[in-house]
């Protein structure tokens, strides 16, 4: 448990310092991220436990990535994996069903699939 709180807080550190860096307010962090920002306020004080989407969000707006600042697979097992696939996947929806039947199109032609 308390490896798990270390790397927590490593990231919570990394994604306060790259906020700070480039002088987004904790209501910009949030507009960017599509995260409330009384969360994002919580995720950079590093009042989480796991890779949720909402961090996940978050660390993708700032552009950090979650396996480089020591949240590695077999901390937090393939979940916080699936997660972090999970947003991006939603943060590149348009929301239709076109849009979904694309986004679709394009993971099966990754995969070799027609």
């Amino acid at each position: 448990m308390a490896k798990r709180y270390e790397h927590t807080l490593s990231l919570a550190k990394a994604i306060s310092a790259r906020r700070r860096e480039r002088g987004l307010t904790f209501e910009q962090l949030g507009f960017l991220s599509d995260v409330n920002a009384a969360q994002a306020f919580r995720i950079c004080r590093g009042e989480f436990k796991t890779l949720n989407p909402s961090v996940l969000k978050i660390c993708n707006a700032l552009e950090i990535e979650p396996e480089t600042d020591g949240m590695a697979r077999q901390r937090f097992g393939d979940t916080a994996i699936e997660a972090m696939l999970s947003a991006e996947v939603l943060t590149a929806w348009d929301r239709t069903v076109a849009g979904a039947k694309l986004i679709k199109r394009v993971l099966r032609a990754l995969h070799g699939e027609a």
